[in-house]
């Protein structure tokens, strides 16, 4: 899997906020109807990559580079050492993590355009 495609199916994942979870990579969660398994951000972009049987480890390197990166320029704070750290802060909210998944993506794909444009200049 690519970076973005990573990032994508992580966003796929947690887009509902019943299957994002804290303090833990995967918990059971159960409702009234039924029982069903909820991710952190790192929990859900391994289950990402394996539900894809493809174990990108590079790949999957270079999508939590991107969002930290993103993290610690939108909010200037160098504490957030690593995607757990801001994932489990107290006051951080499902809407968070989907945005910052959602600026990874655009980032990603930016990305995918510069890298093709050096490696192909005449076009």
């Amino acid at each position: 899997m690519t970076r973005t495609a990573i990032l994508q199916k992580t966003r796929e994942i947690l887009a509902n906020e019943k299957y994002w979870a804290k303090e833990k990579f995967i918990t059971q969660k159960i409702t009234e109807d039924e029982l069903f398994l909820a991710y952190c951000l790192i929990g859900a972009m391994n289950k990402a990559i394996s539900d894809n049987n493809d174990l990108s480890v590079n790949s999957h390197q270079k999508a939590q580079c991107i969002l930290l990166d993103i993290i610690q320029k939108k909010y200037n704070n160098k504490r957030y050492t690593s995607l757990i750290s801001f994932n489990d802060e107290e006051e951080r909210t499902h809407l968070d993590i989907i945005e910052l998944l959602d600026e990874g993506i655009v980032k990603s794909i930016a990305m995918n355009h510069e890298e093709a444009a050096k490696e192909n200049p005449n076009v």
